[in-house]
């Protein structure tokens, strides 16, 4: 996570939104300055996420497709990130939004701005289509042998 997210889940706390983050370690759970700490297993963690308002991927590195926003896309919780790494991909691929300061996330909050994902992008990653992306990998690994 960008170390901004603390901030910004300081100053939604202060206009009333509860902000939490969950984890598996349950030494780290608690109560902090504007955000709780959870601890849940996965059931919890995807109902909590399909339940709440929003949920924010503001990370500080370039990674691939974030996690975290991804299974919030497929539980149809509206995604907020930043467009750092494969995360600005998804954000774009899957029409959610897209915020890259601390001004620009609360903005869309206290705006009440959500994002309606395609359904095509949903079918597009469907297990059933596993087939299409693995037939060039597989193709790949025939010619190495």
């Amino acid at each position: 996570n960008d170390a901004r997210i603390f901030d910004l889940a300081n100053q939604l706390s202060l206009i009333g939104y509860d902000c939490y983050f969950s984890t598996m370690i349950e030494n780290e759970v608690g109560k902090f300055n504007g955000y709780e700490v959870k601890f849940e297993n996965k059931e919890t963690y995807l109902s909590n996420m399909a339940s709440s308002l929003y949920t924010i991927a503001f990370i500080g590195i370039n990674e691939g497709w974030n996690r975290l926003a991804h299974e919030s896309i497929l539980v149809g919780t509206t995604v907020i990130g930043n467009e750092a790494g494969g995360l600005g991909d998804l954000l774009k691929e899957s029409s959610s939004l897209i915020a890259n300061d601390v001004e620009q996330f609360i903005q869309l909050i206290s705006g009440n701005n959500h994002s309606t994902i395609e359904k095509n992008f949903i079918k597009k990653y469907d297990e059933q289509q596993a087939a299409v992306f693995l037939s060039p990998i597989i193709d790949f690994l025939n010619t190495r042998s």
